[in-house]
């Protein structure tokens, strides 16, 4: 039995030892890990950070860009405007070189088809229209304005050179001009050779500069504001009249006629106008469809980092989840090997009583045999003197004899008995001693999993201490029960 138990001993002090090193084990694995863990942690801290910044960056590029672009957009539209105010100055400057190309050309018509010409009477009523012929070189933009001057003074100078001709109407005005345009127009080519001499030409020279002095007035004369106001008031469609009762306004088809003019240019230009707006509303609508776009992306990317760092933050708080439980676990575990200590602690005590108990036991036993010897010695004196038979004294001693022999067996079993008990109690202090070690030196689990080997052990130990007893007890009863039986007889 006491070769049994050593092995058990041994066996489970293997199993506790093994265990412990895989426990060590796992628990160098779990640090590591919580290492790796910890430091990939914080490099993905330092990631968003990185990218936090970047994106920061990046906005403050993004701004920079969009203030750089508004800027030169708006240059860009400046230097359009400006351009187009050159083109139309350009437009205005052809314009006149053209008007005054016609002027000539019509003058010259003019003294080509009535050399007796009275220039005297046509710079009056020039200065009698100037305000007509202001309107119209204000007035010039389209191609049908700028052809009207020239009509205008055609009709002048027929009017002169043809007294007796009366414009009725100014629809006869505008179908009379017509007419004598197109008859001009026709009598170039057959009265170009007709022109004057140069001595009528060097007489009448001061008298066509003070005609082309009139027209070029009429033709640089620039606008006011205060002109603009006047001619956008209500008596701008209205001519006066010099009556026996005094001014009064009349209608004039002509100015409304130019009026509606006007009207149509200015239309025309506000339709440009807003042809522009729209073009530039549609390009700043595109700007912020782009503008939206990136939002969003930088939306998406910072929601994605969001979402990763909250799945780290689960991480990290499910890892500190597990360190609590197996925290809780290593607890419990030296609680058990508590409760193993004190229970070994409890075993020890019994096997001190139980060897106690052998002891009196043993002395009782030595007691008894010292009674059965003086016992045995009183009867053998009394057999002897009353016995008169040899053989029945030869029997007795050859039982004499024997019964030493029996208490060397008896002494023998009894030093059987005390040597496994000294090995069993120390190998007892040798298992109090690695539990200690346990105790103190905790171990650690890897997975997480609940192991509890103690439990097996404990019971292991306390089941072969309390075997051991019952062996002990057995050993001595046989031991005592001879002597019973003899002391009996």
């Amino acid at each position: 039995m006491s070769n049994d138990l050593r092995k058990e001993y041994e066996r489970q002090l293997a199993n506790i030892r093994t265990l412990r090193e895989l426990y060590e084990e796992r628990s160098r694995i779990h640090r590591r890990e919580t290492k790796l863990l910890k430091s990939s942690i914080t490099e993905k801290d330092k990631e968003i950070e990185e990218n936090v910044r970047i994106i920061s960056e990046l906005q403050e590029r993004v701004q920079q860009l969009e203030k750089d672009d508004s800027h030169k957009y708006d240059t860009i539209k400046s230097l359009e405007s400006n351009l187009g105010l050159a083109k139309a100055e350009c437009r205005q400057f052809q314009a006149e070189l053209t008007v005054i190309n016609q002027l000539f050309s019509h003058i010259l018509m003019a003294f080509s088809s009535s050399p007796d010409l009275d220039l005297d009477k046509l710079l009056k009523q020039l200065e009698a229209h100037h305000d007509l012929l202001k309107d119209i070189v204000s007035n010039e933009v389209s191609s049908e304005v700028s052809s009207a001057l020239p009509k205008v003074l055609l009709d002048l100078v027929n009017q002169i050179s043809l007294e007796s001709q009366d414009i009725s109407t100014d629809s006869d005005f505008g179908n009379a001009t017509e007419q004598s345009a197109k008859e001009c127009y026709e009598l170039v080519p057959a009265t170009l050779h007709n022109l004057n001499s140069p001595a009528e030409i060097a007489e009448n020279l001061p008298k066509v500069w003070k005609v082309l002095i009139e027209l070029l007035s009429h033709q640089s004369a620039n606008i006011s504001a205060a002109d603009i106001c006047e001619e956008e008031s209500d008596n701008r469609c209205f001519k006066t009249i010099v009556t026996p009762k005094g001014p009064s306004l009349v209608l004039s088809v002509s100015k409304t006629f130019f009026r509606l003019k006007e009207l149509i240019i200015e239309k025309k230009s506000l339709e440009k106008d807003m042809n522009n707006l729209k073009q530039l509303n549609t390009h700043l609508e595109t700007r912020l469809q782009d503008q939206e776009k990136r939002f969003d992306v930088v939306s998406s990317e910072l929601s994605k980092t969001w979402n990763f760092v909250s799945k780290l933050q689960k991480e990290h708080q499910l890892l500190h989840t597990q360190e609590q439980i197996l925290r809780y676990e290593l607890a419990q575990k030296r609680k058990l090997l508590k409760e193993l200590k004190e229970e070994l602690e409890y075993s020890r005590e019994k096997w001190q009583q139980a060897r106690e108990k052998n002891s009196k036991t043993e002395k009782e036993w030595l007691v008894l045999r010292k009674e059965f010897a003086a016992r045995k010695k009183t009867i053998i004196n009394l057999d002897e003197n009353n016995s008169v038979e040899s053989g029945y004294s030869d029997e007795k001693e050859e039982s004499s004899d024997e019964e030493p022999g029996y208490e060397t067996d008896i002494s023998e079993c009894n030093q059987k008995v005390d040597e496994p008990c000294e090995d069993e109690v120390e190998t007892d202090d040798v298992l109090l001693s690695e539990n200690s070690t346990l105790v103190d030196h905790p171990i650690q689990n890897e997975t997480g999993s609940e192991i509890d080997p103690t439990h097996s052990t404990d019971f292991t130990l306390t089941n072969n201490d309390d075997n051991h007893i019952l062996a002990n007890e057995n050993m001595n009863q046989s031991v005592v029960k001879p002597f019973k039986m003899k002391l009996q007889e």
